[in-house]
């Protein structure tokens, strides 16, 4: 008895700790070499400086070329809500920001540089920083794709239900 209480106290605590999320957003790194066979010629740097023309289309076609995507319609992705200006009062990090709408990409400007983040924790609040410079902007972008959990944390979470089916059985017999 007490080595299945003590067997559903650990697994709990592994549970626990394995599927705490991260503490900020993740940046999204470009996956194909620079200009080749994407539509956006601009710059492929993440975060990007001095990108021409700082409006929520071209911020578009700039994370559909991060994300290698041929041009943002092949990524499904679109624009959530309107531009946010200042959000967080211009400082230098943004954490736990509440846009207010479901989004997969935020776009940062700050300064002459832009960063695209990934929002890794599925929560919708921006959390990135520090950065160089205040923000003055964030467009918020979606993927119209359902997200799927990780193997692991199915795994993890079937590992749970069975040890505490396991116990609940040994408790009744």
């Amino acid at each position: 008895m007490k080595s299945s209480r003590r067997f559903l106290l650990t697994l709990a605590v592994v549970l626990s700790v394995a599927v705490t999320p991260a503490f900020a957003d993740t940046l999204v790194v470009d996956i194909d070499p620079p200009d080749v066979g994407a539509f956006w010629t601009g710059s492929d740097t993440n975060p990007g400086s001095n990108l021409i023309n700082s409006n929520p289309t071209t911020q578009l076609n700039w994370l559909a070329g991060l994300l290698g995507f041929a041009s943002p319609g092949a990524g499904n992705l679109i624009q959530v809500g309107s531009t946010i200006q200042n959000p967080g009062g211009g400082g230098t990090s943004l954490t736990n920001f509440n846009p207010g709408v479901v989004f997969d990409y935020v776009v940062v400007k700050y300064g002459d540089n832009w960063a695209a983040y990934f929002d890794s924790e599925f929560d919708n609040l921006v959390t990135v920083g520090p950065l160089s410079n205040g923000v003055s902007h964030i467009d918020l972008y979606s993927s119209g794709t359902t997200t799927v959990p990780e193997p692991a944390s199915l795994l993890l979470l079937g590992a749970g239900l069975l040890g505490i089916g396991i116990g609940f059985r040994k408790h009744i017999k």
